[in-house]
C-alpha cells in the first residue's frame, strides 16, 4: 500500500519545457471657476492670436495629429509604460466553453495543476495550443533581452487585474493576473498564471509588465473534474487518492471523453486514458477506483 505523504494544494506539471516540447502526434456641487472674460472689441483685440492645436490620444499613435497614450502617461500623468506594454485596464480576450467543447466529443489534453481528481486544470491540444507553444517561445526569447528595471512595474501601477509576466523557480516566463494587494509583507501580490491557473504570492519587483505581443491569446488552461468516482470517506478525497491520481496523469499527452459541461463555472467532466499506459492503468478513472482510494459512482 502506497505511503501517506503531504500534497501541496496544487501540484504543477508545466514547471519545465517537458510540457511545451512534449512530443506527441458620486455628486458633489461645484464652485463656478469660469473666468469671465472683458468683451473684445476692435479696439481692443490683440495684433496676435497664440495658434491652437487640438490634440487626440491614440493608443497606437497612428494618426498623425495624436498623441500616443504611452506620452500622455508620461508627459501628462508622470506614468512611464513602455510604449509596447499593456495597460492596467487591458483584458485577454474571453472564451466560450461550448464553442470549444461538445458533450461525448473525443479530445487530446494535458493536465498541468492537480489538486485532486474533482480539481484539476488541463490544456486541450488544438490549433491554438500550438500558437500557445509559439508565443511561449517568443516570450523566453523576449524577456531575456529586455532592461529589467525597465520593464519593472511600479508598485503605484499594480491593481486588481492587472496583467504582466513573471519567472520564477527557475521555471518558463509566464502570463499572470493580478488578483489581490496586501501591505506589510514582502510577497505582497497575489497573481494567477493565466495559462496554467496557479495561484501565488510574489514580491511586488518580480512583477513585469506584459507586451502587447503576448496578450492576443485567451488564457489556456480549462477546469477539470473526473467522472464517476467520489472520495472513499467523507466530503473530500484523501492525500493518497490524490497522490496516486497525480502519479498516473502527470507528464502524460492524455485522450478524453467529456461527459459533462458545468455552465456555472466552466468545469469539463471527463473520462480520462492513457494510450501509453500499461492495461491496468490505461482507463485512469476504472484505475483510481480499483486502487481502493476513491469509490465509484453511477453520474458524472
Amino acid at each position: 500500500m502506497r505511503a501517506a505523504m503531504r500534497m501541496p494544494f496544487q501540484r504543477m506539471l508545466w514547471h519545465d519545457e517537458r510540457v511545451l516540447n512534449y512530443k506527441y502526434t458620486n455628486d458633489a456641487s461645484c464652485v463656478n471657476l469660469v473666468k469671465v472674460e472683458p468683451s473684445v472689441t476692435a479696439n481692443t483685440r490683440p495684433s496676435w492670436e497664440e495658434p491652437y492645436i487640438e490634440y487626440i490620444s491614440s493608443d497606437d499613435g497612428s494618426e498623425s495629429d495624436a498623441i500616443p497614450v504611452f506620452a500622455v502617461d508620461e508627459r501628462v500623468m508622470s506614468v512611464e509604460y513602455p510604449k509596447e506594454a499593456v495597460r492596467f485596464d487591458h483584458r485577454l480576450p474571453k472564451r466560450d466553453v461550448h464553442k470549444k467543447f461538445k458533450l461525448d466529443d473525443r479530445i487530446e489534453v494535458q493536465l498541468v495543476t492537480v489538486a485532486s481528481p474533482h480539481n484539476f486544470n488541463f490544456w486541450l491540444h488544438d490549433e491554438e495550443y500550438e500558437a500557445y507553444k509559439n508565443m511561449s517561445e517568443n516570450m523566453q526569447r523576449f524577456y531575456s533581452n529586455v532592461h529589467e528595471l525597465k520593464y519593472t512595474i511600479p508598485l503605484y501601477l499594480i491593481m486588481i487585474g492587472h496583467l504582466g509576466a513573471l519567472h520564477f523557480r527557475g521555471t518558463l516566463w509566464q502570463r499572470v493576473e493580478v488578483l489581490n494587494i496586501k501591505t506589510g509583507n514582502r510577497k505582497n501580490i497575489e497573481v494567477e498564471l493565466v495559462d496554467t491557473g496557479e495561484r501565488l504570492w510574489i514580491c511586488h519587483s518580480d512583477l513585469k509588465y506584459l507586451c502587447k505581443e503576448f496578450a492576443h491569446l485567451p488564457p489556456q488552461y480549462w477546469p477539470g473534474r473526473l467522472a464517476c468516482v467520489t472520495p472513499r470517506q467523507g466530503p473530500s478525497f484523501s492525500v493518497e487518492a490524490s497522490n496516486y491520481f497525480f502519479d498516473i496523469v502527470s507528464y502524460r499527452r492524455l485522450y478524453a471523453k467529456i461527459e459533462k459541461i458545468n455552465d456555472a463555472d466552466d468545469t469539463i467532466t471527463l473520462i480520462l486514458v492513457d494510450p501509453d499506459a500499461a492495461a491496468h492503468t490505461k482507463n485512469i478513472n476504472v484505475a483510481l477506483i480499483e486502487s481502493g482510494w476513491v469509490r465509484r459512482c453511477y453520474k458524472p
